[in-house]
């Protein structure tokens, strides 16, 4: 029989910005500060840590879910549950890179 797990991960990416300022300072806030629609100059992702991976119920998993989603809290249980992914890893390939991930992050 099939167990439920969450899987609590952080996907991070370099996102670079040409900016053209008065100051570094200026450049930097403009960025940080998100009041400038900028375009981005490049996009890298580095990489995927894995914070959390454990077992859990499925009134953890109702639970998780509406603390999770707020604006859903109208969806049926039926609804909440289909959100839930299904079937196997791609290759065994696949499986090695995750524990190969896992063992870097440690």
């Amino acid at each position: 029989m099939k167990k439920l797990y969450m899987i609590d991960m952080l996907s991070q990416f370099r996102i670079r910005y040409a900016v053209e300022a008065d100051s570094i300072d200026d450049a930097v806030h403009m960025v940080y500060n998100g009041d400038h629609e900028l375009k981005e100059f490049s996009q890298t992702h580095l990489g995927i840590l894995d914070f959390s991976s454990r077992e859990i119920t499925q009134e953890e998993y109702l639970k998780l879910f509406d603390e999770d989603n707020e604006y859903l809290s109208n969806w049926t249980t039926e609804q909440k549950l289909k959100q839930i992914n299904k079937g196997k890893p791609k290759s065994e390939e696949h499986k090695n890179k995750i524990k190969e991930s896992k063992r870097r992050n440690k």
